[in-house]
């Protein structure tokens, strides 16, 4: 979750590319299950316990 940057940007694309980091890209349309742009940038998705960590690891590190 974040601010949306400054100039083009679609949050949708954005949140699709993310899960499709860490799974299938043909499994990504089922996975993700919201994307939330108006309030907050953040989305919500089905992910096995391997694809959560590996996600987590990417979040934490786009973070520091």
């Amino acid at each position: 979750m974040g601010s949306l940057p400054e100039g083009e940007y679609s949050p949708s694309v954005h949140h699709s590319q993310i899960i499709n980091q860490v799974i299938h890209p043909s499994f990504s349309s089922q996975a993700l299950i919201r994307s939330y742009t108006r309030s907050f940038n953040g989305f919500a998705a089905y992910l096995s316990e391997e694809e959560k960590q590996k996600l987590t690891g990417k979040l934490v590190y786009h973070a520091n």
